[in-house]
């Protein structure tokens, strides 16, 4: 399963990266730019086999929201 998650700014990627790690979950963190809103971030899971909402839910915990709208 491949997907993105958008994360508003670089320490909540790399903070999301790091606790998802820790709980068996790879991804990469990635800079996504958008002509005139300036750039943001994602985290990209190649060959999950957690789902979208699983993640989120995790996510969640930690106090970062997922799908941020850019």
């Amino acid at each position: 399963m491949h997907y993105t998650i958008n994360i508003k700014s670089f320490t909540a990627a790399q903070k999301a990266r790091s606790y998802l790690q820790k709980h068996g979950i790879g991804c990469s963190v990635e800079r996504i730019t958008n002509k005139g809103q300036g750039c943001g971030f994602s985290l990209r899971f190649a060959d999950s086999r957690v789902g979208k909402a699983e993640v989120c839910a995790l996510l969640d915990k930690i106090g970062i929201t997922c799908d941020l709208p850019r």
